[in-house]
């Protein structure tokens, strides 16, 4: 085996001293040399040959497979966040434009894409359901190829399996919410997130095979990101400055062709933008059509997000000294137990015992308090909190290595490489967790934000560290490094799913019929859907398709699936919708277009500041008094709730006062 392996090696290094000659360039013959010889010697085959790659995918799909039959129908919450996000489209199909007729804080891009799927697949729940599981499982896969095809074939399955677990299939609240890649609280989220993933993918790519086609596909993919949500954008772009200047440092013959194609890489990145800049000038006026495109910015700067108490409470502001300290706490305690993995796993002439002992002495605290606590606590909520701290540290580290990793260590480039992806995507992963800096969590918007830092950490410990100690010659270290953080990282990844488990199997209510079929909570113990059980009875006996309908504090989910319009631009009066529309502006507007019904129940919002609509002047109580005057009931639920009680749990429909029921 050997004498085969040192012929194929003299014929490599053969056919490159011939190639050398023809090029007259000994660099490049060198760097040929170092690749060929490389790849004779296995230490470039990250996925472990085909045969590793196809059980990877197999074994993977499988848990993608079996982890969409377990939360079947189980993703959207009944009213809250993910009607919005069906019913935009749908109004859109029927001839309502974006800021014109319905206000948008995000970009535009998702809602008109969605809209083509409906116009596409039907103007149903499932259309929105397919077309988000083909896109999870493209994002899982790309997942799987950055991690792999860069890291190993283990870290690609473990960055994988928390993708899907943490971020596609998650059912972290007990009572509501829409914080997952198949009914999100917002398509802008997880279209900006894919479209950066697609972009980052297509630039890796672009360092294996330079070929023009990768850069401009994360050209456009980079342009539809902007379109999203702005911290996506806000992350991703750094990311690319930093490809940009790793392949300017290490690859010079790549970065000549990107500097050949820099004209024509910009337009195709201003292409989504002029487009729907286009598009919207030609049908609303300039200041609308501007709000159309960039709505999503101007909130930005508008001070909604620094001054609003929900968006304070969501980062962490509220209390940050506290939770600064907290943080810290936790990211030094796991530094520590990943420091002291690190020491015995690449110690020198320490006994054993030595190292094991000090070694279990140090992650006793962690076992100790999975024993007291409940698991998925520590998943969700305790582990989670370091993880700002040890992404920036991870950043630090990886950038450093692949900066200087060649010079400083003697490096060869193709164990440079997985230093250049992880300081990219941590790069990426560590600017979306400043929208949640001092409270990462898996709960809510972690899905989304905080699962890319999770990755990135999986990269570190089972992948960048366990190749670093076999570097040092350390190879038996190194595979028990891996073992040990491997399991770690499954503790996590398992109560993440146990407690989304838990929280599936209760789910058994039905809610819609046919294609807008969705599973819910009980009404005894969800209030969500509750309010669904008893408007459904007087919907399906009173709405028909001209009427109009408004359901305050929210529930678009009402409008589409009755099929009923709203006729407003207002669709949300949370406190933060008070605090950026004003009112005196919602209520002029409810005046002007006067919807025939008005569905009121009863949604606590302690998390807003305010305990209940109309608890306060600020918050409610004139649009209370404007609807007294000019509507009255004609259905209710619970006698304690009305106008004049709306702490009480319960709902409302009210009419219009001058509108004749001649039903």
């Amino acid at each position: 085996m050997r004498l085969r392996k040192r012929n194929l090696l003299n014929k490599v290094r053969d056919r490159v001293v011939e190639k050398s000659i023809v090029v007259h360039d000994n660099d490049m013959a060198e760097n040929l040399l170092r690749k060929f010889t490389s790849r004779a010697t296995g230490k470039d085959r990250q996925w472990s040959g085909p045969v590793g790659m196809a059980v990877s995918v197999l074994l993977l799909g499988l848990v993608f497979v079996s982890l969409a039959a377990t939360s079947w129908l189980r993703w959207a919450d009944p009213i809250m966040d993910f009607g919005r996000e069906l019913y935009y489209p749908w109004q859109i199909l029927h001839g309502k434009m974006l800021q014109r007729d319905l206000y948008q804080i995000y970009g535009p891009f998702s809602d008109y894409f969605n809209a083509l799927i409906m116009a596409v697949a039907g103007e149903t729940v499932n259309s929105l359901f397919g077309i988000n599981l083909i896109l999870a499982a493209s994002a899982t896969g790309m997942i799987l190829y950055l991690f792999g095809s860069w890291l190993g074939w283990l870290p690609g399955v473990l960055a994988t399996l928390a993708f899907m677990v943490t971020g596609v299939f998650p059912r972290v609240h007990d009572h509501a919410g829409s914080f997952n890649f198949i009914a999100p609280y917002s398509h802008a989220a997880t279209h900006g997130f894919i479209s950066a993933l697609v972009a980052l993918t297509a630039l890796m790519h672009f360092i294996r095979r330079p070929n023009p086609v990768g850069l401009y596909l994360a050209a456009t993919f980079v342009g539809i990101n902007f379109l999203t949500k702005p911290e996506f954008f806000i992350a991703l772009l750094p990311a690319v400055g930093l490809f940009a200047f790793h392949v300017r440092q290490h690859y010079p013959q790549h970065w000549n062709l990107c500097r050949r194609h820099g004209v024509g890489l910009l337009l195709t990145a201003l292409l989504p933008l002029l487009v729907f800049l286009g598009y919207f000038f030609t049908v609303l006026p300039p200041g609308q059509a501007l709000r159309a495109v960039g709505g999503s910015w101007v909130a930005i700067f508008s001070g909604y997000l620094s001054q609003t108490q929900f968006q304070s409470v969501m980062s962490g502001l509220d209390h940050p000294l506290e939770n600064l300290l907290s943080n810290m706490l936790v990211a030094f305690a796991e530094l520590g137990l990943f420091a002291v993995a690190y020491w015995v796993f690449g110690r020198q002439n320490r006994p054993a015992w030595v190292a094991w002992l000090t070694l279990m002495a140090c992650w006793m605290p962690l076992l100790v308090a999975l024993m007291q606590d409940d698991q998925e606590y520590v998943s969700m909520f305790l582990m989670p909190r370091g993880f700002m701290v040890l992404a920036c540290l991870i950043l630090i580290l990886t950038s450093g290595m692949a900066t200087y990793g060649q010079q400083g260590f003697n490096m060869q480039m193709a164990d440079v490489e997985p230093y250049i992806f992880l300081s990219i995507w941590s790069v990426f992963s560590c600017l979306l967790l400043i929208r949640i800096l001092l409270t990462a969590s898996f709960l809510s918007y972690g899905f989304v934000l905080l699962t890319p830092a999770f990755l990135g950490i999986i990269g570190l410990l089972t992948g960048v560290v366990p190749k670093w100690l076999v570097l040092r010659g350390k190879t038996v270290g190194a595979r028990r490094f891996l073992a040990i953080h491997a399991a770690f990282i499954l503790l996590i990844i398992q109560g993440v799913w146990q407690h989304s488990q838990e929280n599936y199997q209760r789910m058994n209510h039905t809610i819609g019929t046919g294609n807008n079929r969705l599973l819910s909570l009980p009404p005894a113990i969800s209030l969500n859907s509750w309010v669904h059980e008893h408007v459904a009875p007087w919907a399906r006996q009173q709405l028909q398709a001209d009427d109009t309908l408004l359901v305050i504090p929210e529930g678009l989910m009402f409008n589409f699936l009755y099929r009923v319009a709203n006729p407003t631009r207002v669709h949300l009066f949370l406190p933060p919708d008070f605090f950026r529309l004003g009112e005196n502006n919602i209520i002029q507007e409810i005046q002007r277009e006067k919807p025939r019904y008005v569905l009121f129940w009863s949604r606590p919002t302690p998390d807003y500041g305010y305990p209940f609509l109309g608890s306060s002047d600020g918050y409610g109580v004139r649009l209370l008094a404007w609807l007294k005057q000019h509507y009255h009931p004609v259905y209710q639920v619970e006698n304690g709730f009305s106008l004049d009680t709306p702490g009480e749990k319960g709902l409302l429909v009210l009419q219009a006062r001058d509108v004749m029921n001649d039903r």
